[in-house]
């Protein structure tokens, strides 16, 4: 069991929806703010303080700033 972007515990169907599948081999991208409904699909309104548009890519901007400090870091090691 993992925790879902809201917060609440929950299967596969308590995370957010994008198009991505990682068994395909697809892309990060953004999140749908208007998932299919009876799934149990979540929205990321919220996520990381972030609402509306903003929402749809809040995973996709943390992850960029933690590459972005990840690669920094890096970098001055490597000096």
């Amino acid at each position: 069991m993992s925790s879902s972007p809201t917060g609440r515990a929950g299967s596969c169907s308590g995370w957010g929806t994008t198009a991505a599948e990682w068994h395909e081999g697809s892309t990060i991208e953004p999140a749908s703010s208007s998932p299919p409904g009876g799934h149990g699909y979540l929205t990321y309104v919220g996520a990381h303080g972030k609402t509306g548009a903003a929402a749809e890519t809040a995973y996709l901007d943390r992850t960029k700033h933690w590459t972005t400090a990840f690669e920094a870091k890096r970098r001055a090691l490597k000096r």
